[in-house]
């Protein structure tokens, strides 16, 4: 069996963990609808601070961050969240019908192995990322993009026509024969790039204030004006919600899910829990209770 201590934990109302075990699959749901207005919003702050020290004069700085606020509004995350600790009073309350629910314990491995292959249809690519809360740690996870986004704005991307002539020393799409020759590289098109990246990290940084909740997330970014007809939807505490269907793998015997711990407000009896996993395929999940006292 999977140690324990490989787990990684989503906290969910009865009725979801039903539909996780008995449909065996887990919905990366939109990261934007969720209990936290600054979801996604928070790599503008971190921009905005360190445009304001790298990217003069004013006018560029502006056109710049125009740039990065149109990204931020273009793109949504497609997330299955879970935390470290599989007994936490603040994610009992916060997400599992106020401990009347289930703390699913995932294998580590397994997620890392789902973030190895890509979402059927639209979605590019899944990662699995370790929610970064400290302020320092969340700018060195930008910095190779900041760089990369100030060669190309000191090579005038937002002047003119972002248009700079560049030296080859391979043949260039003017000249009709090899050897060297002179083109013209974009490098407007070279900053929206470096801008895009954020996506893949937008949805991994939160302010400190969660840190309590050590969480970890299955996170796919999609960009909605082009796909959010593509996306399935259900209803959720915040409105309607896109989400996309990740399967999981049945005859579990590998532990996929290695633990299951009942909600400490939860009513239903452990051989009830342990009789769902073993009609469905997870033979080799311990189901424990909650060790906290909160009713």
């Amino acid at each position: 069996m999977l140690s324990i201590m490989d787990a990684i934990y989503h906290y969910c109302s009865n009725d979801t963990f039903l539909k996780i075990i008995t449909g065996s699959s887990i919905h990366l749901s939109s990261l934007s609808i969720s209990n936290d207005r600054m979801e996604g919003k928070l790599v503008i702050d971190l921009m905005k601070e360190w445009a304001s020290k790298n990217i003069n004069p004013e006018p560029l700085r502006r056109d710049f961050l125009m740039l990065v606020e149109n990204i931020n509004s273009r793109y949504d995350g497609l997330g299955f969240c879970l935390s470290e600790e599989g007994d936490l009073l603040s994610q009992w309350r916060g997400y599992a019908d106020d401990g009347k629910g289930i703390s699913i314990g995932f294998s580590k491995d397994y997620l890392e192995s789902i973030a190895n292959k890509s979402l059927p249809g639209i979605f590019p690519e899944i990662r699995l990322h370790k929610i970064e809360y400290d302020s320092k740690k969340q700018s060195d996870l930008l910095q190779s993009i900041c760089e990369n986004i100030k060669g190309r704005i000191d090579a005038g991307a937002l002047e003119g026509e972002g248009l700079q002539p560049i030296q080859s020393t391979e043949a260039s799409p003017d000249t009709s024969g090899g050897g060297t020759g002179t083109y013209y590289k974009d490098h407007l098109f070279d900053l929206f790039n470096a801008i895009h990246s954020l996506d893949k990290v937008m949805f991994a940084l939160k302010k400190d204030g969660f840190s309590e909740e050590k969480e970890s997330r299955l996170i796919s970014p999609y960009n909605i004006p082009k796909h959010i007809s593509e996306c399935s939807f259900r209803i959720g505490k915040h409105g309607i919600v896109p989400y996309s269907a990740v399967e999981l793998i049945k005859n579990d015997k590998d532990g996929r899910i290695s633990e299951v711990i009942v909600g400490p407000k939860n009513p239903t009896p452990k051989h009830v829990i342990e009789g769902v996993l073993k009609a469905n395929g997870f033979d080799n999940t311990e189901v424990k209770d909650s060790t906290l006292s909160y009713r």
